[in-house]
């Protein structure tokens, strides 16, 4: 009963779906500035130790002065308020439980009927899932990038990658030399703004050319 006490107070924090605008959810922050709006956690630590700095080498230095995207900061904090009211016992017992619910594909077919009771009523399931069909969500969850690279050899076409990036390309060429020489209503730093944002915008076209590396 506390740890289903403990989840309802969780959902009562949540902002509700309808006031997650893109407003409300970018808020970009520096480290630090998180760091201080929110003590609680050591920030920098969880980053460095998330980060695969082998797969990203240059991120391996990153200090306080990064800054990082955070959703619901005022979640964050209504949540280590609620921790501070809440015995250890019952956040334990909450993990433990999360823990096995993420789990239960993988249990017996007992265990697998129960949680179909469960969906039927919360999104109106009427079966279970083929077991190859799970086993390919599965794998696909577990290894996603060798996958895709599985994909990619076997029928992913190179040129129309290419040729869709040259298009990309051009299309941000074309926007900056508008915004050069036709845009007359902009004053000179928010063209300026402009412009870095237009050079800033990440293209991902097709694939990550990492993943096709057999050496990472």
């Amino acid at each position: 009963e506390s740890v289903l006490e403990f989840e309802f107070k969780l959902a009562k924090i949540l902002i509700p779906h309808i006031n997650r605008t893109s407003e409300a959810i970018y808020n970009k922050l520096s480290v630090l500035q998180l760091q201080q709006a929110i003590p609680q956690f050591d920030w920098l630590k969880y980053i460095k130790l998330v980060i695969d700095a082998d797969l990203y080498p240059e991120l391996s230095h990153i200090n306080t002065s990064e800054e990082v995207i955070v959703h619901v900061p005022q979640y964050f904090k209504d949540l280590f308020q609620l921790l501070d009211t809440v015995d250890n016992r019952t956040i334990a017992n909450y993990i433990v439980w999360r823990i096995v619910y993420r789990r239960l594909g993988n249990l017996s077919h007992r265990f697998l009927t129960r949680r179909l009771q469960f969906f039927k009523v919360v999104t109106g399931a009427t079966s279970l899932s083929a077991r190859w069909d799970k086993c390919v969500d599965f794998t696909e969850y577990v290894l996603p990038y060798s996958v895709g690279q599985m994909f990619v050899k076997a029928h992913f076409q190179e040129d129309k990658k290419q040729l869709t990036e040259d298009l990309v390309a051009g299309v941000r060429w074309a926007f900056l030399d508008m915004l050069e020489k036709e845009n007359d209503w902009m004053d000179m730093e928010t063209k300026s703004k402009a412009k870095d944002k237009a050079h800033g915008v990440l293209a991902k076209i097709g694939y990550p050319s990492f993943i096709l590396n057999d050496t990472i």
